[in-house]
């Protein structure tokens, strides 16, 4: 919980680039799951540095679920735009078709891919503007 959120984001574009070279292998259930970790991290990044409701809760309960990020991604969209809600659930997609179902392709990866590296890519600006990066 005290991961700063700029760090935040470093993990999130290491997961980045990491999932991009499995993808290179043709190991999309590890891609996947990278590209929901860094995603994981925009999220949880966002809600930090502005301090949503759902950081309290996470930090009252000691962890992070996937609802919390849920509902944090649900409530930034409201505030910062379409592309938080966008980026989570092409992540959260491609974790459960990618990790748990494993019936995605490479090529069926790289459009939900784009929308997380746009979110990794917005989150940067918002963290500039409060100054947390």
């Amino acid at each position: 919980m005290t991961t700063p959120p700029a760090h935040r984001l470093e993990l999130a574009e290491h997961h980045l680039r990491d999932a991009e070279a499995l993808m290179g292998e043709g190991d999309t259930a590890n891609a996947c799951e990278k590209v929901y970790n860094a995603a994981v991290e925009i999220v949880i990044a966002l809600a930090e540095a502005l301090k949503v409701p759902e950081y309290e809760e996470a930090v009252k309960e000691g962890k992070w679920t996937a609802l919390y990020i849920g509902r944090a991604a649900n409530r930034l969209s409201d505030t910062l735009g379409k592309w938080v809600v966008r980026g989570w659930s092409s992540a959260f997609f491609l974790y459960v078709w990618g990790t748990r179902v494993r019936g995605i392709s490479v090529e069926d990866m790289r459009q939900y891919l784009e929308e997380v590296k746009e979110m990794c890519r917005e989150a940067k600006k918002v963290l500039k503007e409060c100054r947390l990066e």
